[in-house]
């Protein structure tokens, strides 16, 4: 769909959002619909969970929008969903398994998604301020700087927790790399 409002930046459709132009909501939601959902399912790692976030995120959205302090729209919709996926992981403890007894079964087909999911699993081990990060840097492509103001901290911090989040992820998916090499 190509619209006129694709020539507007994210900050000048949230002003048009704000004089209630339905047209310009769409456009902002299609720029993040995708980054948001991504988001939330790297967080919870559950479809159904993500998608609950998903929306909730842009029903805010759109009942924020009559607000004036809002100064970056992007940093804000990933803000808002950053805060439901920490609200949901503090109220419902994660149910994954332990992933000492996940069993590999090394089938080339399947290489990629079994990297994948075994990724996403250890992701669900490493502390929630780690993940977040992560996965803002690494599936997102934010800079520090936007990690650093979307989740209020240095970009210092942001650094640290990333090195830390990965060092930990390698410690996590050391067995794997082990059984792989000895193939």
């Amino acid at each position: 769909m190509n619209s006129h409002y694709a020539k507007y930046s994210n900050d000048e459709l949230y002003i048009l959002i704000q004089k209630d132009d339905n047209g310009a909501f769409t456009e902002l939601y299609r720029r993040f619909r995708g980054r948001v959902y991504a988001f939330a399912y790297r967080m919870l790692s559950d479809r159904d969970k993500a998608n609950d976030i998903f929306q909730e995120t842009f029903i805010k959205i759109y009942e924020s929008r009559h607000r004036s302090d809002i100064l970056n729209i992007g940093g804000y919709i990933i803000r808002i969903s950053r805060n439901l996926c920490l609200n949901y992981i503090r109220n419902n403890k994660p149910k994954t398994e332990l992933l000492e007894d996940h069993i590999i079964v090394f089938q080339t087909d399947f290489e990629d998604k079994e990297l994948s999911d075994l990724i996403a699993k250890a992701l669900d081990h490493i502390p929630t301020n780690y993940r977040e990060v992560l996965v803002l840097r690494e599936y997102d492509g934010m800079s520090y700087q936007e990690i650093a103001e979307v989740t209020e901290q240095t970009v210092q911090s942001v650094k640290i927790q990333i090195f830390r989040a990965k060092v930990k992820l390698r410690k996590l998916l050391a067995p794997y790399w082990k059984i792989v090499n000895e193939v």
